[in-house]
């Protein structure tokens, strides 16, 4: 808030960062927007224009490539390839920030590159074993590498390390224990994710017919079609990388119902 205050011209690279961290977050209403990725990818360049060596400037663009993966904004190849690039940078910069670490894990998950994206969330955890934000974006990507079970016992540490957590951590939350098998616990999530994007409906409305609560999976789907009429499970799944077959059966099978 207090940064917020200050003019532009007097702020420093961190400002700029936290301002950064802040629109990816979605600001003051929650939620991930493209205009609040971009204004984000603004923030950390100006951190970077002010200070090269901020090793989390770079992270946090690593992070804006990937909301745009997951959200299906601009091109797959140049976010993926970006990502790559801005997770080597961070790392080469610091390679003991446990979040550098990590998001090279994201950029190996999002090639299929398994058992690096695994080494990498190994050496992310033991650099940051108490750090709940680390924790749940490690779990955030462990069911796509057949790690569905680790990824539970890890949101539900960051939980207890962080009851307080903010609005963000409820879409890895309900991704996580979805593909966990816990549908009530994924709508619970779900429910309180702000400004709700049309995949959090897909998963509301997948979790609800998982549990034969039809009335609550029509409406979700409803809200779904309004929002994005061309969503469909065959697609997000393609796009978002390699799930392991058993996992991407059950989401087909949680849509058809």
């Amino acid at each position: 808030k207090l940064i917020r205050r200050k003019p532009p011209n007097v702020l420093m690279a961190y400002g700029h960062y936290l301002l950064g961290v802040e629109a990816k977050h979605g600001g003051a209403s929650g939620g991930v927007s493209k205009e609040g990725l971009e204004e984000a990818e603004r923030q950390f360049l100006m951190a970077l224009e002010i200070d090269p060596q901020l090793t989390r400037a770079y992270v946090g663009l690593a992070y804006v490539c990937e909301y745009r993966l997951d959200l299906g904004i601009g091109a797959p190849a140049e976010n993926g390839a970006k990502l790559v690039e801005y997770a080597h940078k961070a790392i080469a910069l610091d390679p003991n920030d446990a979040e550098a670490q990590m998001v090279l894990g994201h950029a190996f998950s999002y090639q299929g590159l398994n058992d690096q994206a695994l080494q990498q969330f190994s050496k992310a955890e033991a650099l940051a074993p108490s750090n709940a934000d680390v924790l749940i974006l490690i779990a955030w990507f462990l069911p796509q590498l057949d790690q569905s079970q680790r990824a539970v016992a890890l949101v539900e540490r960051a939980l207890r390390l962080n009851p307080n957590y903010p609005a963000w951590y409820n879409q890895g939350l309900r991704y996580v224990y979805f593909f966990g098998g816990a549908y009530d616990k994924a709508i619970k999530f779900v429910k309180l994710v702000p400004n709700p994007n049309p995949l959090d409906f897909a998963f509301l409305a997948s979790a609800s017919a998982m549990l034969d609560d039809m009335p609550a999976a029509k409406a979700a789907a409803a809200e779904l079609h309004r929002r994005d009429a061309a969503w469909n499970v065959e697609s997000y799944l393609s796009d978002s990388g390699l799930f392991p077959e058993r996992l991407a059966a059950m989401f087909v099978e949680a849509a058809r119902k």
